[in-house]
């Protein structure tokens, strides 16, 4: 079966932030440490199997949008105060909302880094709710979309230079978790990806996975962090299905694919769509209704661990092992 995601798919945000999907880093250095991701991985995996029952920012950059970065924020600060309010499913635990896309490297470093060491460490603690679409958006007739000489040059894999940050912007302010009424033609346009075709297609498989494991981190994760690390072996329609095949460890591949390429990873997908608010650029992560403003780094003053472990102990809840290690208690 062909992917519906090759060629006629874009997705992005500031194509002057090639260097960061919308972001600029907020520390000096991008966290992409290879052997701390490896092993993060591998305890991550190796935790989740023996759990069961357990649940597995680079700030964002507006240049050339201008004053619609203030109002984005804003939007998204009033659908994060609204979800602040409703319960977490996992009752007292600690809400982390993570929007990315599988095309993007810096929500692929946050997946493989910080977000697998702290599911490691402290998944007990954690309610994650990934939502996997990203800076996606689909061509409409209020906000617009690509000519078609651009749509010709569409990559498989690689920077999509026809997209539109302004058009993102005003997909996800008329079509995303921003509106209770959204367009009626939100998704009859092409879908659009930042990263090219594979960007699509990879992410569309992240949001099969989360359907065939019912939202459970502890399944679907493994799968997530095996596709990021091979993410660029994504160069072809084949490849993506060997890629694929070889990380549906807990799921039957056969399934994965036929999900991923068909009506069931559209309808997935634009039901990620819906649920992503407002926001200046990917990784975007909220921890309990506050934006998480650093994604590249773990355990560092604003790192996602010190906030999980903060909002843990405002629950009321004695602070875990650890917890008391990033607290300098041990």
């Amino acid at each position: 079966m062909v992917s519906p995601f090759a060629r006629p798919l874009l997705d992005s945000d500031n194509q002057s932030a090639m260097a960061g999907d919308g972001h600029e880093s907020t520390a000096k250095a991008s966290y992409r440490g290879p052997l701390l991701s490896l092993v993060a991985v591998g305890t991550l995996v190796g935790l989740l199997v023996a759990m069961p029952g357990s649940r597995a920012d680079l700030r964002g950059s507006f240049s050339g949008v201008g004053s619609r970065s203030l109002s984005v924020v804003e939007e998204a600060q009033k659908v994060h105060a609204a979800a602040a309010a409703a319960p977490s499913a996992e009752g007292s635990k600690v809400i982390v909302e993570v929007y990315g896309s599988a095309g993007c490297p810096f929500t692929r470093a946050f997946v493989e880094g910080p977000l697998a060491e702290t599911v490691a460490v402290a998944n007990d603690l954690i309610d994650l709710r990934f939502h996997t679409f990203g800076n996606s958006y689909h061509a409409t007739e209020r906000c617009g979309g690509p000519t078609s000489e651009e749509l010709e040059h569409y990559p498989f894999t690689g920077y999509f230079h026809g997209y539109d940050s302004e058009v993102r912007n005003c997909w996800d302010l008329h079509c995303g978790a921003n509106t209770e009424t959204p367009d009626e033609d939100c998704f009859d346009g092409k879908m659009l990806c930042q990263h090219g075709a594979a960007d699509g297609m990879v992410t569309a498989a992240w949001a099969c996975a989360k359907s065939m494991s019912q939202q459970a981190p502890k399944d679907y994760m493994p799968f997530v962090l095996c596709t990021a690390f091979k993410y660029f072996s994504v160069t072809s329609e084949s490849a993506f299905d060997d890629v694929i095949s070889s990380c549906a460890v807990t799921f039957s591949a056969e399934n994965l694919l036929t999900c991923s390429k068909g009506e069931e990873g559209k309808q997935l997908l634009q039901a990620e769509a819906r649920a992503t608010v407002p926001h200046p650029g990917i990784p975007y992560v909220v921890i309990d209704g506050e934006l998480l403003e650093t994604t590249n780094c773990v355990s560092c003053q604003d790192g996602i661990m010190v906030k999980v472990c903060q909002a843990w102990r405002a629950k009321g809840h004695e602070d875990s092992e650890a917890c008391k290690g990033i607290f300098g208690l041990l």
